[in-house]
């Protein structure tokens, strides 16, 4: 183990602090493999939700303009909008339901 001196300015006084330098190979902790669990694992698959809609492919699905998409939204007609940062996203499990239950009221047209 080395050890490195620096001189530090507090409060007005320089003092001297000391550091002890550690290699890399002191921090690592070895876990016995008795302890380590199959069943967690970051490497297993992960059920993710799907995948956000973009004003684009809201659109796109609606059949409508971008901006078209951004006045509905305003007039909160358009559920589960979702803001990060300075764009929106749409959930499309919450649009699906919305849709259908659109299509439904319509009296089963689109």
């Amino acid at each position: 183990m080395t050890r490195r001196k620096d001189v530090v300015k507090r409060n007005d006084r320089y003092t001297t602090v000391d550091h002890r330098i550690r290699s890399v190979q002191d921090s690592r902790v070895v876990i016995p493999r008795e302890r380590v669990d199959a069943t967690v694992s970051s490497r297993g698959e992960v059920d993710l939700p799907p995948r956000l809609l973009t004003v684009k492919d809201l659109a796109a699905l609606l059949s409508t303009s971008r901006s078209g998409v951004y006045s509905r939204v305003a007039r909160g007609q358009i559920p589960g909008a979702l803001r990060l940062g300075r764009t929106l996203r749409f959930d499309p499990r919450v649009i699906a339901q919305w849709l259908s239950a659109n299509s439904a009221s319509a009296g089963g047209h689109p």
